[in-house]
């Protein structure tokens, strides 16, 4: 029976080859999706480890040894590490000295750029940047002396190490030396006594999601003093869930379309040979014996068809990474996963065309071989009643071919609505999300840090630890450098308040605080302004803006602006107080309040614009502005800092002052723990590179669909004339043209194209109605038409397929009984 059902096959060469096409697309499509998304998340993983570190989170503080935590059912990996002092260096800045073995640099991703990690006595690697700081021409293996906790020690420089403190995740206190990541690791064999605590690099086992759902509970139940890698979840990983979900969504598409594709073409391939199924069961084949005949056909399609798709997942493969995120990353441990995977969907994909082998021999007990033989399983339609009261012939015929099989006809309606949808929301989902970025100027964004703790004590934020800043110098060097604009430089001052005395506050002043706060706050008897941004200005700076006015009368004044559209002078507040108050925690663990009186210099109802040329302003549109001027406030201590730096660069510089300046960026960031440091045009790019992904995918699996559809209706539509032959016989007997034949199946073609196109717009239609969007529907309806040009220029093709298998066909032929 095999050899048998591998000669039917082989007899019918086209249908096998139309079949093989049809499950290669299939399979190359599907399992490619598959692929290139693993090959992506385990490089997006990769990539995530060498910036934020292995760990899932950090302990601090634990009761529990090394070992008994490495023994813990839920630990993947572990290492240690100790923080036995600190080292000043020059301009105020620190660096923090510890211990970190073999295991938790492993587990950190730490690199050496030359050199090694210390093994000797007193050996020491340095990360780059704090090396710089402290002598950039000290040579590996060279001896000198570091003042660690204020004693001199002698040690040897065995390595120079990748900077990564900076990027790793730091607890919301951090203090340098007591709860960082060491800059200067020195051996564990070392000359310094200070004892320490030892703190945990720690990952857990299981997926991503399971681990950040899991370490809160580890970290409760093992110490309590710790944090998670927020860095690595919420940046280094926050598309690869997506991804996954992403991937599944299309390879479910695809295999619905493929589906409804395969059950039409699958059902006249088996009803082009029922006869001879017929002719087999009167020669006594029974039920189990024609299973073994489709089963063979089956299997050998299958596997022809997954031979074939091989170079086309390898083709796939590479297009949906290349246009993607550009970097792929495969491992041996993760074959097997995909191995699995891939199976389970050929299996699916393999049991779809096993269900067509049962259905159709289902289909035969129905009729009795005499039946069969003589073609009489093919049962005319039932005309609707509208039908008979069409009068055109060739309206009346267009709607007869459709309801001929009608199932089938659904079928082709559905899968060309669906390959439709596809193309348009995967459209439709990128553009909403895609971020671009077309200003030259504004390139990177720094915070020194973005989350800190307080208490809010009568009604004053009171920081628990002093905040990380920029230092003003190093700003300041910053602001020099060739290529650079302009720095907006936003001081750390969330726990300085503005105070006013009550009956000066403004009708707009007084709008701007009842926006912001549903009950407005008092210390002091005094009203607090919230939510204001202050911003410092230096003698040049405050002339530039105010070429009118004496910088001598602003050292000791203030300047305020409210975005305001209500119209009102405000000249009750120029020249009166207003206050700036700060409690802080003192040495003793008391609190401290401090107060500094200023005068109102002149307020503004607008928002606050700084105009770099004639041609750039930035505009402080959403923010109460006050000014400052610099110098006096670092002189009267209101000012230590700078929190957040927004750098925009000359529209016409050169790649290598670009260079220049990003290496002053990434020394100003590698020094300031858990800071943020952001290339803009990158961020955005990296954040868009999901969307590209749906768009991508989407392409592909509208492709893959359409085609599939495209079989199909070819298949359906000249099945269906294949099958009313004599009919179609008999009209060009009675003078009917060929050509009027080709065109009442291109019309039939048409209007299943038609039909699926409306309902289609209507279901995108209602969506955009339903949802706020970016783009307006008008904005869509130009994808919708190229989609629907090129799916009517597919079906065109297919006419012409058609048109050349029954342009030979003489009237004789199509009238002749088959015996």
């Amino acid at each position: 029976m095999i050899k048998l059902g591998w000669k039917l096959l082989v007899s019918r060469m086209k249908w096998f080859m139309l079949m093989c096409a049809t499950i290669s697309l299939l399979l190359a499509s599907i399992t490619s999706i598959f692929t290139a998304s693993i090959s992506i998340k385990m490089s997006l993983k990769e990539h995530a480890y060498q910036d934020y570190g292995e760990q899932t989170l950090v302990l601090l503080e634990s009761d529990q040894s090394y070992a008994s935590l490495k023994n813990k059912k839920d630990v993947e990996a572990i290492g240690q590490f100790k923080l036995l002092g600190t080292v000043d260096l020059h301009d105020g800045h620190t660096a923090t000295v510890g211990t970190m073995n073999n295991d938790a640099q492993k587990l950190g991703k730490l690199e050496t750029t030359e050199g090694n990690f210390p093994s000797i006595e007193n050996g020491i690697a340095i990360e780059a940047t704090y090396l710089s700081l402290i002598d950039e021409n000290w040579k590996l293996g060279e001896k000198r002396k570091l003042i660690i906790n204020g004693k001199s020690t002698d040690v040897t420089l065995t390595g120079i190490i990748k900077d990564y403190s900076a990027k790793w995740t730091v607890p919301i206190e951090v203090e340098k030396g007591i709860n960082d990541f060491p800059n200067i690791i020195i051996s564990e064999s070392n000359s310094l006594t200070k004892s320490s605590n030892t703190r945990f690099l720690i990952k857990l086992k299981g997926s991503m999601k399971e681990k950040e759902q899991r370490a809160h509970t580890f970290i409760e139940e093992n110490g309590q003093d710790g944090f998670i890698n927020e860095q690595l979840f919420s940046l280094g990983l926050q598309n690869y869930e997506h991804i996954t979900m992403v991937s599944f969504i299309f390879q479910i598409s695809i295999l619905i379309t493929s589906f409804l594709c395969m059950y039409s073409i699958f059902y006249f391939f088996y009803n082009g040979q029922q006869k001879k199924f017929s002719l087999l069961a009167a020669m006594g084949a029974n039920e189990k014996d024609l299973f073994k005949i489709l089963l063979s056909q089956n299997v050998c399609i299958f596997f022809s068809s997954f031979i074939i798709s091989i170079p086309f997942i390898l083709l796939f493969h590479y297009v949906i990474i290349n246009k993607t995120y550009q970097f792929s990353h495969y491992s041996f441990s993760d074959s097997a996963q995909t191995f699995i995977v891939v199976l389970i969907y050929m299996l699916i994909i393999f049991l779809i065309t096993i269900w067509n082998a049962v259905h159709e021999i289902k289909r035969l007990k129905k009729y009795t071989i005499n039946e069969t033989l003589k073609g009489e399983q093919i049962r005319p339609y039932k005309e609707l009643k509208f039908t008979d009261r069409l009068n055109n012939f060739t309206v009346k015929q267009i709607f007869s071919q459709t309801l001929t099989y009608p199932k089938q006809s659904l079928l082709i309606i559905l899968t060309i609505t669906f390959s439709i949808l596809i193309i348009i929301f995967s459209i439709y989902v990128e553009k909403e999300t895609i971020g671009l970025w077309d200003d030259k100027r504004y390139q990177y964004y720094l915070n020194s840090q973005e989350i800190y703790s307080f208490d809010t004590i009568d009604n004053l934020t009171v920081l628990t630890k002093p905040g990380l800043t920029f230092s003003a110098k190093d700003v300041e060097d910053l602001e020099n450098k060739s290529g650079i604009t302009f720095v907006q430089k936003t001081p750390f001052l969330v726990d300085l308040h503005p105070l006013l005395n009550e009956k000066f506050v403004s009708y707009s002043l007084e709008n701007w605080i009842n926006q912001q706060e549903e009950i407005p706050l008092t210390y002091d008897g005094k009203q607090i302004i919230p939510n204001v941004k202050y911003l410092l200005l230096n003698q040049n700076e405050f002339l530039k803006h105010f070429p009118e006015k004496d910088y001598k009368e602003f050292k000791d004044k203030t300047i305020l602006y409210i975005p305001s559209t209500i119209d009102d002078s405000n000249e009750g507040l120029v020249n009166e107080s207003i206050t700036f108050v700060r409690r802080t925690h003192n040495a003793n663990g008391n609190y401290e309040t401090n107060k500094w009186e200023y005068k109102i210099l002149d307020v503004y109802n607008e928002p606050f614009i700084i105009e770099l040329d004639d041609t750039y302003q930035i505009v402080e549109e959403d923010n109460l502005i006050i000014l400052l001027d610099e110098q006096t406030a670092m002189d009267n201590g209101i000012f230590q800092g700078f929190n957040e730096l927004d750098i925009y660069l000359d529209e016409k510089i050169t790649s290598e002052k670009t260079e220049e300046i990003e290496a002053s960026i990434h020394k100003l960031n590698a020094i300031t723990p858990g800071s943020l440091y952001q290339h803009i045009p990158l961020d955005f790019s990296n954040r868009s590179r999901i969307s590209v992904f749906i768009g991508v995918l989407g392409k592909l699996s509208f492709v893959t669909s359409v085609i599939l559809s495209i079989l199909s209706i070819t298949v359906v539509v000249y099945s269906k004339y294949h099958l009313k032959k004599k009919e179609w016989g008999i009209y060009l007997s009675m003078g009917m043209k060929k050509k009027d034949v080709y065109f009442l199946l291109y019309y039939e073609m048409i209007l299943y194209f038609i039909i699926a196109s409306l309902l289609a717009l209507c279901v995108f239609s209602y969506t955009i109605l339903l949802t706020h969007t970016e783009y307006s529907l008008m904005y869509y309806l130009q994808y919708i038409s190229l989609t629907a040009i090129f799916i009517f220029f597919l079906i065109s093709v297919a006419m012409t397929v058609i048109i050349a298998l029954i342009r030979k066909q003489s009237i004789f032929s199509l009238l002749r009984e088959n015996e």
